[in-house]
């Protein structure tokens, strides 16, 4: 037989060496399960922590225009995978805990057990893989630049011609450089976006597309420097490089491209050059087209094709001002169409005056404002001119555009406000009556054509609409320019202008600068003192108003009194707010009703005078609004006798002071103060006249016993009584220092409007006006102010008063250590 071979394999001991390993892998999981928990729960929360630093890059960088990486989107979309596990096994991992037994070596449920523990394992294994390879070099990329960027481009009316004449330009390879040319105003620029819009939506196989302002400053680095940014080039080592240098690098780039450069409102030839453009020809399929007011430049540049954009003919003309104007307006009234063709013409087919006067008429809609634009523009048409291309500003052709030699000089009379300042437009107007330039209208014709001028500034964008409701506003350029302009355009005339509104000075400047102004203007400072008197004899103008004004050099109007000479002799005067300190000044004041009729403020300092008060003028004062009284010696007296002339007056010397009801009411007057009036003992009157009083302060009067007395009304103003109610419009009552003050007003009153009431000083003021039916005690807006001793030594009507009040108290303690 063959041989035969016997092997013997102890097979219980393999199955047994495999039993243990199998055992002991499968026990593992479940004996380091609430380790391998643990170690999980951390890991999650450090691998969340590396995510929310990544989103935190990506974020900054995608600010930045950058595109974050595929393998960083990867990763964050692998961590919100891992997330949703590892909230699941956490959430899953007391209920396996709790099944295990034998000090967590083994489980009540081994299959179950050892299932979770593994997957814990598992995700812990995937969650440590992934925090390390979350530390990235780099989150983002540059974005791939468009080859063309979309520009904004209102819709266009008559430019057809031309368009497509330019676009046949960019197909066609014989032509390399494109001029297209015009006046002012005609739409180059609105085609060049046309065509930079088109090649944008067309992608016919151009690899760049760049668009450059040149405007009137074509200096060569900056034209370089708005070519870089386009192609890439543009960075800190790029701002040191010198022109021929960046020439250079823009021919390196460029020259391995075909392209199209757009250059847009070119004043004189550009050498390309010297730009580092090469020169477009057939071969490379390049275009430079550019827009010019001039033809001299299109064949200073060599321009293979000179396209002109012309100004629209009738039909086309009449079409745009139709779109401008809108056809409710055209339809409102039957006379407006024929007038609005009129209106047109005048334009000249120009498509800029075509819009910007369509866009002004729009809503207008009565034939009346219709023919005013006719005579307006008929004694204004002239052609545009072109300006010089080494002196002005490019905005002064805006201004200049202006005929009319009145709308310039509204138009420069608003840079005397500070920058940024919200003019009220029937403010601006009031000024310019004033000023002269509104003649030859009555009053309501004069406030007509201001408006209509404002609103001619604001299409002309000289003006733009203020921050507050109808109010106008200078852009800081635009009143840069009127500045330059006022003051001879930098030549001959210095300071003609003297502005230094809103300038934050506290001393004025020296009169020396003074000497050659016209119009001045300080407003808006912080000046105190007036300290030199100037020469300045052609001066028209002048504010100092919003300062902090103290004291004025005696010499500076020759002296008050003078000042209001002067006032007399003012052609245009509508709005007054005057201070008068001396008796001479107040006795001129008062001999002039139409001083009176026009003052909105009256601030009296009885000092050294007036001698003589006569409160009975405030009668005449129909726009009076702000009344200040300080160092009155005087009091009120009675009247004595209803045959008495129609006088109140107040005698420093003799303390006389009369009035009568038919000369009592002043229902403008709106804001009363009245300090240190020694004499005054109560102000029933002044409260009798002033019906419509929403502001009343009392300070430091030390013979006030009441504000109103009862017994005199009673028996000098009877009539009043049956109706009496004198603080139905008082916002604010404000008494300090009235030692003597007793009483408001012995009975309470309603203070429908009344939001604060501030009492100090007033030890025997022991009761207030004030019941449970007052309405202001309803208001949780409305406070009482004063100190808490005061407050609860008061008398009350009722404890349902005291209850009602009792909330609106406010410790004047609070406000002295704020």
């Amino acid at each position: 037989m063959g041989n035969i071979c016997s092997v013997s394999i102890p097979c219980d001991a393999m199955a047994t060496r495999c039993w243990d390993d199998c055992i002991r892998g499968r026990a593992m999981y479940i004996c380091k399960l609430e380790d391998n928990l643990a170690a999980l729960e951390r890991a999650s929360r450090e691998l969340q922590a590396t995510k929310d630093d990544l989103i935190n890059k990506v974020n900054l960088a995608e600010q930045q225009h950058l595109k974050r990486l595929e393998k960083v989107q990867l990763w964050l979309s692998n961590v919100a995978d891992v997330k949703t596990q590892v909230d699941e096994l956490i959430g899953s991992g007391p209920q396996e805990i709790d099944d295990l037994c034998i000090g967590g070596f083994c489980s009540k449920n081994c299959r179950s057990s050892y299932k979770f523990g593994k997957r814990v394992a598992q995700i812990l294994e995937h969650v440590t893989a992934l925090k390390r390879d979350g530390e990235f070099k780099e989150v983002a990329e540059k974005l791939p630049a468009d080859p063309v960027d979309l520009m904004p481009c209102d819709s266009t009316v008559g430019l057809e011609s031309s368009f497509d004449r330019a676009w046949s330009c960019l197909q066609n390879k014989k032509f390399g450089v494109v001029g297209i040319y015009g006046v002012g105003g005609v739409g180059k620029t609105t085609l060049l976006t046309q065509l930079n819009n088109k090649l944008h939506d067309m992608q016919i196989g151009f690899d760049k597309v760049i668009w450059i302002l040149v405007s009137r400053d074509a200096e060569v680095e900056k034209i370089q420097d708005g070519i870089g940014k386009k192609i890439g080039l543009f960075d800190e080592t790029w701002k040191t490089r010198s022109h021929v240098e960046k020439a250079i690098d823009i021919l390196k780039v460029l020259s391995k491209r075909k392209f199209v450069l757009l250059l847009d409102d070119i004043w004189k030839p550009i050498n390309l050059t010297e730009v580092g453009i090469p020169q477009p020809d057939d071969q490379s399929g390049s275009k430079v087209l550019f827009t010019t007011r001039s033809e001299k430049v299109c064949f200073e540049m060599n321009a293979q094709e000179k396209i002109p954009v012309e100004c629209l003919a009738w039909e086309k003309a009449w079409e745009l001002f139709r779109v401008k104007v809108g056809e409710e307006t055209l339809q409102s009234d039957s006379e407006i169409p024929k007038l609005a063709e009129t209106v047109a013409k005048k334009c000249g087919g120009l498509p800029l005056a075509l819009t910007r006067i369509g866009i002004t008429m729009s809503g207008k809609k009565t034939p009346r404002q219709w023919n005013h634009a006719i005579d307006v523009l008929t004694r204004n048409a002239s052609e545009f001119s072109d300006m010089g291309d080494k002196v002005l500003p490019v905005l002064k052709y805006s201004y200049d555009s202006i005929r009319d030699g009145k709308i310039k000089s509204c138009f420069l009379y608003c840079a005397l406000f500070p920058e940024d300042f919200s003019i009220p437009k029937e403010e601006l107007i009031e000024y310019w009556i004033g000023e002269g330039f509104l003649d030859g209208y009555d009053r309501s014709g004069a406030e007509n054509e201001g408006y209509e001028i404002i609103g001619f500034l604001l299409q002309a964008s000289l003006l733009e609409d203020g921050d507050e409701n109808n109010s106008v506003k200078m852009h800081d350029v635009v009143r840069e320019m009127a500045l330059w302009i006022a003051n001879g355009c930098g030549k001959s005339v210095k300071d003609h202008y003297l502005v230094r509104a809103g300038a934050r000075l506290v001393e004025a400047p020296d009169v020396a600068e003074w000497k050659e102004s016209t119009r001045v203007s300080l407003m808006i400072n912080q000046i105190k003192n007036l300290t030199q008197a100037p020469e300045c004899p052609n001066l028209l103008t002048l504010f100092l108003c919003s300062n902090y004004l103290e004291n004025i050099v005696d010499d500076f109007f020759q002296d008050n009194a003078l000042l209001v000479e002067e006032l007399h002799g003012l052609k245009y005067l509508n709005t007054l707010t005057i201070d008068i300190e001396s008796d001479v000044a107040w006795k001129s004041f008062l001999s002039s009703e139409r001083l009176q009729s026009c003052t909105e403020g009256l601030s009296l300092h009885c000092k050294e005078g007036p001698h003589q008060f006569q409160l009975s003028c405030l009668a005449n004062m129909k726009r009076l609004k702000t009344l200040w009284i300080s160092g009155l010696k005087g009091g009120w007296a009675s009247e004595e006798g209803r045959e008495r002339q129609a006088v109140m007056k107040h005698d420093l010397h003799h303390n006389s002071v009369f009035v009568t009801p038919s000369e009592r009411c002043c229902r403008s007057l709106r804001d009363v103060t009245l300090v240190r009036c020694s004499g005054l003992q109560e102000l029933t009157c002044l409260i009798i006249i002033a019906p419509n009083l929403q502001y009343l302060m009392i300070t430091g009067c030390k013979e006030m016993k009441e504000i109103i007395r009862e017994r005199k009304l009673v028996s000098e103003f009877p009539e009043v009584l049956e109706s009496f109610n004198p603080f139905t419009k008082l916002e604010s009552l404000r008494l300090f220092g009235l030692s003597q003050l007793e009483s408001i007003y012995p009975s309470s009153l309603s203070f429908p409007c009344l939001r604060e009431m501030w009492v100090k000083g007033c030890p025997n003021l022991k009761k207030l006006p004030l019941n449970s039916n007052t309405a202001t005690g309803n208001d949780s807006q409305f406070k009482i102010v004063g100190l808490e001793d005061w407050w609860k030594k008061l008398y009350w009507e009722d404890e349902s008063t005291r209850t009602a009040f009792l909330p609106c108290f406010d410790a004047l303690d609070k406000y002295q250590r704020e």
